[in-house]
C-alpha cells in the first residue's frame, strides 16, 4: 500500500503563493484607484492600468513555473482550461499523478527515502 502521495507541485506551492500575492495586490489596485491616483499624483486610470498589467503577469507567471518535474507540462494551464471554474484550484493542488507522462509523486518520495 502506497503512502498518502504528495502532490507535483508540493515543491513549487511558493510559486502559487506568490502569483496569489500579486493577484491580490493587483485586485487592491484596481479596488482603490481612486485613492491610489491621488497619492501617486497621477491618472485615475494609471493605478487600474497597472493592476491588470500585475495581475496578467501573476497569471502568466503560474502558467509558466508550475509545471510537472518530468516532463515539463504547464500543471497550472491544465487546470485552468480544462477543469471547471470551481475544481481547477483543488485539482491542480492535489494532482499527484502528471496526466501527459504519468510521472508519479509516490516515485519521488521513494526515491527521496532512498537517498536518505
Amino acid at each position: 500500500m502506497h503512502p498518502h502521495p504528495l502532490p507535483l507541485i508540493s515543491h513549487q506551492r511558493w510559486k502559487l503563493r506568490l502569483a496569489f500575492a500579486a493577484l491580490l495586490m493587483s485586485g487592491a489596485a484596481m479596488m482603490f484607484d481612486k485613492q491610489l491616483s491621488a497619492v501617486m499624483s497621477v491618472q485615475t486610470y494609471v493605478p487600474t492600468l497597472i493592476g491588470t498589467a500585475v495581475g496578467l503577469a501573476a497569471m502568466v507567471f503560474s502558467v509558466i513555473a508550475v509545471r510537472c518535474p518530468q516532463c515539463g507540462t504547464s500543471l497550472a494551464w491544465l487546470a485552468i482550461s480544462q477543469k471547471s471554474s470551481s475544481s481547477w484550484l483543488d485539482w491542480l493542488l492535489d494532482v499527484s499523478v502528471c496526466p501527459k507522462c504519468g510521472h508519479s509523486s509516490i516515485k519521488e518520495q521513494s526515491d527521496q527515502k532512498n537517498a536518505l
